[in-house]
């Protein structure tokens, strides 16, 4: 886990950020531009040095003001994703991989990361030739030679079009899951970071003028049983059988199987059963807890709004649950 309480201060600027990166989970950090979201990444990563406080990696502290500790980020073993790429023009994929995994000390991909990242048709190319989805992929693959203990991703997906980004997610979304590591997703388009992350940090006041600048929100899902994946991804929510939408997120999808399907929150809505789900949305079973919560697929979820519905309205007992799905991903360990 990373735990981060840190204070940023420059000419007309101040961010006071905490936060906590849990283990083998993807966390977002959404925000405007010029809001910080860099430095928090810089600071982890040893290449700013924040003003004051800590940053402690598990139980090794990277950063601690008071106590004069600052640990270079040679030693830090992060994997950098940056926004403007940065391959090495006069190297291939393959020898911009080799490369990362001599800085690293490591024994660079496996053949499954290399597959995850769609790579093998690459390996021999020039960067000079490459679309820009294809060279986010081999800037992510580069970082991940390193085997890194931590990822950081600054907007990775930045200039990308939406049929661009739907063709990167799935292969970043395998590609942390196979690296089995923290990472932390920066970017200042939430619909990308509720289709990649399951937490996120969104930095919150006036332009340059931020304090406590960092609010958590977790995203909201519900355990499903995968049925069946072809020709339609389908699963099965208690008893309820559900039909997903062909271009939904996906992690490594078995056969058969335990599976969250994480949803849009804002967007969901309740409503009687002979209502007709809007494209691209489900209809899911609920429960009402004795404190008045929603359940479904055995979870508690965090949809106050609808719950402050439930209490002015009356909806028949029969009522469902409508939401979006944004992703399909394996249960933590």
């Amino acid at each position: 886990m990373i735990d981060l309480d840190i204070t940023i201060e420059r000419s007309g600027y101040r961010l006071d950020a905490a936060m906590m990166i849990e283990d083998q989970y993807v966390t977002g950090l959404v925000g405007p531009s010029g809001s910080g979201k860099t430095s928090i990444l810089r600071a982890l990563a040893g290449l700013e040095q924040p003003t004051s406080g800590t940053i402690k990696f598990g139980e090794h502290v990277w950063f601690d003001s008071k106590a004069k500790i600052n640990v270079p980020a040679t030693k830090r073993r992060v994997g950098f994703v940056f926004q403007n790429i940065r391959l090495f023009p006069h190297l291939s994929v393959a020898g911009n991989l080799a490369l990362a995994a001599k800085w690293g000390r490591s024994a660079g991909l496996s053949d499954a990361m290399v597959s995850a990242l769609e790579l093998t048709n690459l390996l021999k190319r020039m960067p000079s030739t490459l679309s820009g989805g294809e060279a986010r992929r081999v800037a992510l693959a580069r970082a991940l030679a390193q085997s890194p203990q931590l990822l950081l991703l600054d907007e990775p997906l930045s200039g990308l079009d939406p049929a661009q980004k739907e063709r990167i997610l799935p292969a970043v979304a395998r590609a942390i899951e196979l690296a089995n590591i923290p990472a932390l997703f920066v970017s200042h388009e939430p619909d990308d970071v509720q289709k990649l992350c399951e937490a996120q940090y969104k930095i919150q006041g006036e332009a340059r003028q931020y304090a406590t600048a960092l609010s958590a929100s977790y995203g909201n899902y519900v355990s499903v049983q995968v049925t069946d994946k072809a020709p339609q991804i389908s699963v099965k929510v208690d008893q309820t059988e559900l039909k997903l939408p062909a271009d939904l997120l996906c992690e490594h999808l078995p056969e058969r199987g335990a599976m969250n399907l994480y949803f849009d929150a804002n967007s969901a809505f309740i409503s009687g059963p002979d209502t007709i789900a809007p494209q691209g949305f489900v209809a899911l079973p609920f429960s009402i807890d004795e404190v008045g919560s929603i359940r479904c697929g055995g979870h508690k979820l965090e949809l106050i709004t609808l719950e402050k519905q439930l209490v002015e309205a009356r909806h028949p007992a029969e009522a469902l649950l409508f939401v979006r799905p944004i992703a399909l991903r394996r249960p933590k360990i």
